[in-house]
């Protein structure tokens, strides 16, 4: 028998709701989802130095210029970020490819060749707000719209919503293609337990082109992130228990599922074989077996302390109830929520990083897990509500109501209490990594060269502006001794064989020979016409010697000349007053810190320079007048 008519009676708020109410509540829903939207990109700055990020942007940008995510390099010396998987490696030409799957960074490419590198940090903003409405529409299916109403307001504030809405990361895209996959599936259940097959109605012809969507949908979510492939179970659940039996039609669309969901699945693990010989890119990282139960042990509080500190504040409790209450009462539709979340929460809780705190860093990767979670306690609600009073006695549901909507309120003022000052920390930093990057591209060609010990700038410029980039960590023997401490069979974010590939470099070359090496790419890159510059910051600038250029400083004097073409004052200082609390565990742990930040006057702080020939005449350019400093506020 269909999932929908016997075993969901779909319970609603108000079970009196009218058409037009619940019009009203959709319009309300629609309006607090775009105002969502409209906010947070207001705090949108085209500009993100995180190693992720660049290994989906600058992967985008490889794609587009190269018609492959692959980046071949002639120097071994040339900056690549942590989250490349390298082959060929100490050859004449190394290849680079992103770890990540490669759906993201077909987006990202897509949109930079639309219209520019800054297109691509609006795709998170919108797939964020996109994916809200497909939680409306998932819950709206089982609780009604009111109650909907309540769980996107909440899911739409948590931390993990607000601060990945305008990151250039994996998680909203694959939020937006996950919840809309299985809100589209069960739909489409609906309309399969519901009219027969042979109808010829709309509805029914509707349901074949629901089975495509929920498919592609789903699949699509694996190019964007590897364990969206978890979605199998629920989806094979949603079709076993919607299914007519003896019904062909049935049958047929359950492979039209299928088939959507293999198409970009099967086309993603044909291209990661084709080109690095993997069935995923965390294979050569040893991070797709980074997961047992040791890890789990160790974990499981920070889960806890994540998903009810930050995820769901006051809700999560509420949602693991939700899911009692589910399989006690509608147990099909509760086997499918079970099987969407469970899976995910004990694998990233089996997984082996998990920083500690409640921090985003690892609450994103239950971002998409959260839908179910509010269908969950969504339930529970809808449960309260429609409870039928004892003969006798007056009814609660007003009172439940009123219990409801404060603790949503609470809710909703507390995580936008915790998001807000970290949203706009993380805007006033990225202001500040755009204005360096404006100040290079202003002075440097296309084709030009830069040296930096800022990974965070490199990460960016090589996106927005493709420069060939060096970090002067590979050109210094204790940075890359550092490397040789890792194991080769341990799962980590650097992939192993790159890091052997830089201690072996670190021993095979002294300290000297490497600073040759640094001065024989500049020359080259000078003999073939390009532009040198060096972009340093510097965390003493007041007891430095020299202006603060270290790697300027060292270079012969009968080489090159060095002309300071831009300063930038401190980017950031934050004023952090953390406070202790006990937790799930036994540990102390942190709470997110209170921040209050101001921009320092420190000059000096960030200084880029040119590097060039060193003039003919010596005594001529020691008479010319020096070179005017160009400061910026950073």
């Amino acid at each position: 028998m269909a999932l929908w008519r016997a075993s969901l009676d779909r319970p609603e708020l108000h079970t009196e709701q009218t058409q037009a109410e619940k019009r009203v509540y959709d319009l309300l829903a629609l309006v607090i989802i775009l105002a969502f939207g409209v906010t947070v990109s207001a705090f949108l700055v085209p500009a993100h130095g995180g190693v992720d990020q660049n290994g989906y942007l600058y992967g985008g940008r490889v794609l587009l210029e190269h018609g492959a995510a692959g980046l071949q390099t002639h120097d071994p010396y040339q900056f690549v970020g942590r989250m490349w998987v390298g082959f060929d490696l100490g050859g004449d030409a190394e290849r680079y490819y992103p770890k990540y799957p490669i759906g993201l960074p077909v987006l990202f490419g897509l949109a930079q060749w639309i219209g520019g590198a800054h297109l691509a940090y609006w795709i998170n903003p919108i797939a964020m707000t996109l994916g809200l409405v497909a939680v409306y529409g998932l819950v709206r299916m089982v609780a009604g719209s009111a109650i909907a109403l309540i769980a996107t307001a909440v899911t739409m504030t948590s931390p993990a919503t607000v601060l990945l809405a305008t990151n250039p990361n994996s998680h909203a895209t694959a939020l937006a293609c996950s919840a809309g996959g299985m809100a589209v599936l069960l739909a489409w259940s609906r309309r399969v337990g519901g009219p027969p097959s042979d109808d010829p109605s709309p509805g029914a012809r509707r349901a074949w082109a629901l089975a495509l969507i929920g498919g592609l949908l789903c699949g699509c979510a694996v190019t964007i992130r590897y364990t969206e492939g978890l979605l199998l179970l629920p989806i094979a659940l949603i079709v076993l228990l919607s299914m007519r039996w003896r019904d062909w039609r049935g049958y047929a669309q359950a492979a039209v599922i299928a088939l959507g969901w293999a198409l970009p699945v099967g086309g993603l693990l044909a291209y990661n074989h084709a080109a690095f010989g993997s069935l995923t890119g965390y294979d050569p990282t040893n991070e797709s077996v980074g997961f047992s139960l040791e890890y789990f042990r160790a974990n499981w509080t920070t889960m806890l302390d994540n998903l009810h500190g930050s995820g769901l504040v006051l809700f999560f409790p509420l949602a693991l109830a939700g899911l009692i209450v589910l399989l006690w009462q509608h147990w099909r539709l509760g086997l499918i929520m079970l099987a969407w979340a469970v899976p995910g929460v004990l694998a990233y809780t089996a997984y082996y990083w998990a920083p500690d705190g409640t921090h985003i860093g690892y609450l994103r990767f239950f971002l998409t897990l959260l839908p179910p979670l509010a269908v969950a306690f969504s339930a529970l609600l809808a449960h309260l509500f429609t409870m039928p009073a004892p003969e006798g006695r007056r009814s609660h549901r007003g009172a439940w109501q009123l219990a409801a909507g404060a603790l949503a309120l609470l809710t909703i003022g507390m995580n936008l209490s915790s998001a807000v000052p970290q949203l706009a920390l993380d805007q006033v930093r990225r202001y500040a990594l755009l204005e360096r990057a404006n100040a290079i591209a202003a002075v440097a060609p296309p084709d030009a060269v830069i040296f930096s010990n800022d990974q965070h700038l490199l990460h960016h410029i090589q996106f927005t502006h493709g420069y060939r980039c060096y970090t002067l960590d590979l050109f210094d023997r204790r940075s890359l001794q550092r490397f040789a401490s890792a194991r080769m069979d341990e799962p980590q974010g650097l992939q192993p064989q790159r890091r052997a590939a830089l201690a072996e470099r670190a021993e095979g070359m002294s300290q000297k020979e490497l600073s040759a090496e640094r001065v024989g790419v500049i020359r080259d890159a000078l003999e073939e016409g390009r532009a040198v510059f060096v972009v340093e910051r510097l965390w003493y600038p007041r007891r430095s010697r020299t202006p603060g250029f270290a790697l300027a400083g060292s270079l012969p004097d009968d080489l090159y000349d060095v002309r300071i073409v831009a300063s930038f004052g401190r980017p950031v200082v934050g004023d952090f007053t953390p406070t202790s609390r006990r937790t799930w565990g036994s540990r102390v742990r942190r709470r997110p810190p209170q921040l209050s930040t101001r921009l320092g006057n420190d000059r000096g702080f960030v200084r880029q320079v040119q590097l060039i020939d060193a003039p003919a005449d010596q005594d001529a350019a020691a008479a010319a007048p020096p070179e005017t400093a160009r400061s910026g506020g950073g």
